[in-house]
């Protein structure tokens, strides 16, 4: 039995904000804010968005980033930066309530304890006909929660970095949010037809990550090495191989302000200077 959503009701008019910022949107320090938003009716009835770094998965947090006394290089996830860093950028939008999914004569039925509708399936016309043919089933998903960002900032939505879902992968879009500020539904592909059970509220949805657009690189060069290129990669990938943490003590940018939590290597790193790290090994 799913358990009954707390206080929920239709759905009001009145907007009540999560973080309470300015309404310049900028903090006391000048740090620009998003603001999530929800009907106040749905406020404390449906899952919070939450940053990133607050739910990591368990298989990560529970992987070994020891190395095995024959390797060369490193490519263990475990303590990679980059890694790291995609899995705590942003914030995460949830599950919102608790969804029961059951197989009922060969169709996918989902199901929760309230009259809010909270999931839909899209018409094939408008997406599933254009993707590839295993791919027929496409989700509407109402998570309720609207955001607010300063002038100039759009809004990256799309599936939680690297955190390996099975049952469905989500849509990507870029919302120019500054300019829109309504619940952006994110829609769904689901892809496991044989799962049954309860997706609990508060797994991760969809990850958004607020970005300014002036700040987009718009333009690029395509074109082979030259010498003084070559001499920089190949000592680049020489301390890489030699010099412990090279990339995390002497390349990495700590962006506390995007993930609220400083990183912290474990003491079990590779010991012999190789990077542990899978974007950082080979030539």
């Amino acid at each position: 039995m799913i358990e009954s959503i707390k206080n929920a009701t239709k759905a009001g008019k009145e907007f009540v904000n999560l973080s309470k910022k300015n309404p310049d949107q900028f903090t006391d320090d000048g740090d620009p804010v998003i603001d999530f938003m929800i009907q106040k009716e749905l406020y404390g009835a449906t899952a919070d968005p939450y940053p990133a770094s607050q739910n990591m998965p368990d298989w990560y947090k529970n992987a070994s980033s020891e190395l095995s006394e024959n390797h060369l290089g490193g490519n263990n996830v475990a303590s990679c930066i980059p890694f790291f860093d995609s899995l705590t950028t942003g914030w995460i939008i949830p599950v919102p309530v608790d969804i029961e999914v059951s197989i009922r004569n060969g169709n996918m039925n989902f199901d929760w304890s309230s009259d809010i509708k909270f999931v839909d399936a899209h018409s094939r016309e408008t997406v599933t006909d254009h993707f590839p043919d295993e791919h027929k089933l496409a989700l509407q998903i109402y998570h309720k929660w609207a955001w607010s960002v300063p002038q100039g900032y759009s809004v990256l939505m799309t599936e939680p970095f690297n955190r390996m879902e099975t049952r469905w992968k989500a849509m990507t879009g870029i919302v120019d949010a500054d300019n829109y500020m309504g619940p952006v539904n994110g829609s769904l592909i689901w892809q496991d037809f044989e799962f049954e059970g309860i997706i609990e509220a508060g797994t991760p949805l969809f990850q958004v990550i607020p970005f300014k657009r002036d700040g987009l690189i718009t333009e690029g060069k395509v074109r082979p090495m030259d010498e003084e290129d070559q001499l920089e990669v190949d000592q680049t990938t020489n301390k890489v191989l030699n010099k412990r943490h090279y990339y995390k003590n002497e390349a990495w940018e700590n962006h506390t302000k995007s993930r609220n939590i400083p990183h912290e290597t474990s003491d079990s790193d590779s010991e012999d200077g190789s990077s542990s790290c899978p974007f950082h090994f080979g030539k």
